[in-house]
């Protein structure tokens, strides 16, 4: 932050260092870097440097009746994992000094909490794009590393729970209805602001909601996560790299980190799912692209909508709430049938897009084509597949799933037959002649019955087809054979019993 805050007068905190861990202060310098916390060099009687973190635990809580404590306990979980992961042979983590009671963080009054540490000598970086391929691959291994830490280390994080801190401050401005007058310079017109670009960060806001569903069906993703690995976060001590601001360490998707380090550049995401095994999936790399934004947008409309000065830092929160804000609104909208909301379009294209149908007859069984895994070895085995296939230039999902339905099993069917995608699958793949992320949209469709008629299937698909069946979905849900895509049982079963689904449902990544 810019300027220190406001009610902590240093004498306070050089009392609180002498007193949680015995430092005798001869100077103390503010720092104005970072954007978050309160930062201080000081220096000892020793002539020992040393550096300090404020945080504001009102700027730190949810909503306005969070205790302040709960604010607290996030802050000490998030530095006691941090110190954890130092103390197990983590050597890139700059933890928290502990104080004489062996905690991470003090508290000063009720307000305000400290953490110390020992100063550091090296190269600082700034925040935006890194500036070296060399530097964005350190960050992905050290991410690597936190990601695959063991469970000794994970024990005592927080899990993610998906909240936008401020999200009720932010939602209450939406309407622009309540008095912020003598609040400070910038009040009145952050809630001006606010309101003008209301329906945009509505439609964000109900995205991300649609995209937290999707998280919390998947809980065995989660990994130890730091939460903001940008290069402003990140020092470099001779050849060794080192991420700084432990505050934000959370259990959550792996694509809470992943999405600002493969901003711009698959081949990260890729290195990643081979060094891990876990295919980075495009949906929570969107859901953590807009709640950067939405957490920017909820502080800034937070700090407005409490009594502030007009100082420096006032002045670059403004910058930032016009800033993001401008930006949201320039968001495209979804125009191919995939969801009537905003999306944040990915760092880059998926390297290949596929439209599928559940066809399902009268009975309830499901059309599976029985393919062989390598055309070249029948003996390598073979898997059942739903119907479909990528989309060709210009197509919209439901064409490409139209014409995969004839090509394939000789059913004629017009787009708007289809109705909206039931289902996804997303994830990265190497499959030799592609490489990146790729993604699956699987719309459903009834027929009374259907004779299977393959003549018009492209020479490359038939030489892979050796069948087809139709599936009762209670046999499905038993067999030990390879079906894709994954969970496909439970999801049939859900669609028989109540039709569509008012979101896509998230599927597991089969490669």
């Amino acid at each position: 932050m810019l300027t220190p805050p406001a009610g902590l007068p240093e004498d306070a905190l050089r009392s609180t260092l002498a007193r949680q861990w015995g430092l005798d202060v001869a100077s103390l310098a503010y720092r104005p870097v970072g954007f978050g916390s309160h930062h201080w060099e000081i220096v000892d009687t020793g002539r020992v440097r040393w550096f300090v973190t404020v945080d504001d635990l009102e700027v730190k809580r949810h909503s306005l009746d969070e205790p302040l404590d709960a604010a607290f306990d996030r802050l000490r979980a998030a530095l006691g994992t941090a110190a954890r992961l130092r103390e197990h042979g983590h050597p890139y983590v700059v933890a928290p000094v502990p104080t004489r009671d062996g905690e991470p963080v003090a508290r000063l009054s009720d307000r305000f909490g400290v953490s110390l540490h020992r100063y550091v000598e090296g190269q600082s970086f700034e925040w935006g794009e890194f500036g070296t391929p060399g530097h964005r691959d350190a960050v992905l291994d050290v991410l690597i590393a936190l990601h695959t830490a063991p469970a000794a280390v994970r024990d005592g994080a927080l899990v993610d729970d998906f909240a936008i801190g401020h999200r009720d401050e932010l939602e209450s401005g939406l309407d622009g209805a309540e008095d912020v007058d003598g609040l400070g310079p910038y009040a009145r017109p952050a809630a001006d602001l606010l309101v003008e670009y209301a329906a945009p960060v509505r439609r964000l806001l109900a995205r991300y909601d649609a995209l937290v569903t999707i998280a919390r069906a998947e809980p065995s993703r989660m990994v130890l996560t730091h939460g903001e690995p940008h290069p402003g976060n990140t020092m470099r001590v001779g050849g060794d790299w080192l991420l700084i601001d432990w505050e934000t360490v959370l259990l959550a998707p792996p694509e809470r980190d992943l999405w600002i380090v493969g901003a711009g550049d698959d081949s990260v995401l890729g290195a990643y799912a081979d060094a891990t095994g876990t295919a980075p999936l495009a949906a929570m790399l969107e859901l953590y692209r807009i709640r950067w934004h939405l957490d920017d947008i909820a502080i800034e409309v937070s700090r407005f909508r409490s009594r502030h000065s007009g100082d420096a830092g006032d002045d670059e929160s403004w910058k930032i709430l016009r800033s993001v804000l401008e930006h949201v609104s320039d968001l495209p909208v979804e125009d191919d049938h995939q969801a009537p909301i905003t999306r944040v379009p990915d760092h880059g294209t998926y390297r290949r897009r596929a439209a599928r149908v559940l066809l399902l007859d009268a009975a309830g069984r499901v059309l599976l084509l029985r393919c062989l895994l390598d055309p070249e070895d029948p003996d390598a085995g073979h898997c059942w597949m739903v119907p479909g296939g990528g989309v060709n230039d210009g197509e919209s999902l439901r064409q490409a799933a139209a014409r995969e339905l004839h090509e394939e099993v000789g059913l004629l069917v017009e787009p708007d037959e289809l109705g909206e995608p039931v289902a996804l699958t997303t994830g990265y793949a190497n499959l030799g002649w592609a490489e990146g992320l790729f993604r699956d949209d699987f719309f459903w469709h009834r027929v009374d019955t259907h004779v299977v008629d393959i003549s018009a299937m492209e020479p490359l698909e038939r030489g892979s087809h050796v069948g087809h069946r139709w599936w009762p979905v209670d046999e499905l849900a038993r067999t030990d054979e390879t079906v894709y895509p994954y969970e496909l049982a439970p999801l049939l079963a859900d669609l028989l019993a109540g039709g569509q689904p008012g979101q896509p449902v998230a599927l597991p990544w089969h490669h």
